[in-house]
């Protein structure tokens, strides 16, 4: 890490922590993905993440710049995004037409994930961040990996309240997975809350969808 001086921290995850940092040299700001000491596979997740996403470069996905090995393990620099997480605003009123800037920006990401045969496996308000312009960056790809996996049983949930359903029925994951966790962000972006979840028979859900009385 001699080329990084690390700062404070953004965020964490089940496997990381990211932390603001700067390169020495040109003193250009990154992010820097360190594996929580506790999860001792926690460098190969991270080797995974970078080599699934190498050379793929757009807008609206967070961009990995290297893989540097440290005494401790492998850490990945990355680009600092500039903006703040969905999640600080799901329960704000927000306008429409920022909803529609950010269903557009995420799903322009998504649909360049999909293109390469990659899935996130994660989509939610805290893998969001928002750009001072209203735009949307898609990031965290700890759990991400090709679609329709060798094994579904192998395969994460991901968070089980942007889950699919047909994951928590043992079905392999598919773009149309993380679309499906994509919509209950928006909605829940729209409705200032999440929509939750009505039981119905065994291994089905149904939306709740809001009514005049809540």
């Amino acid at each position: 890490m001699e080329r990084y001086s690390l700062g404070t921290l953004l965020g964490e995850g089940a496997f990381a922590r990211v932390y603001s940092g700067t390169a020495v040299e040109s003193r250009e700001l990154v992010a820097i993905k360190v594996p929580r000491a506790e999860v001792p596979f926690g460098s190969q997740i991270l080797r995974a993440e970078f080599r699934a996403r190498l050379g793929m470069h757009h807008a609206n996905l967070v961009a990995v710049r290297e893989l540097v090995d440290t005494p401790t393990g492998a850490v990945l620099i990355m680009e600092h995004v500039h903006g703040v997480p969905l999640s600080q605003l799901k329960n704000e009123t927000v306008d429409p037409s920022m909803v529609e800037a950010i269903a557009f920006s995420a799903l322009s990401g998504l649909l360049a994930l999909h293109e390469n045969s990659l899935v996130h496996g994660d989509v939610k308000p805290a893998n969001i961040m928002v750009r001072p312009d209203g735009t949307s960056v898609i990031i965290d790809f700890d759990l991400s990996g090709p679609a329709v996996p060798t094994n579904p049983m192998e395969q994460s949930l991901g968070t089980l309240v942007y889950a699919a359903p047909e994951l928590l029925l043992g079905q392999p994951r598919t773009p149309a997975t993380d679309l499906f966790s994509l919509g209950l962000v928006l909605l829940e972006l729209l409705l200032g809350r999440h929509p939750g979840w009505r039981r119905g028979m065994p291994g089905q859900r149904q939306l709740e969808l809001p009514t005049d009385d809540n």
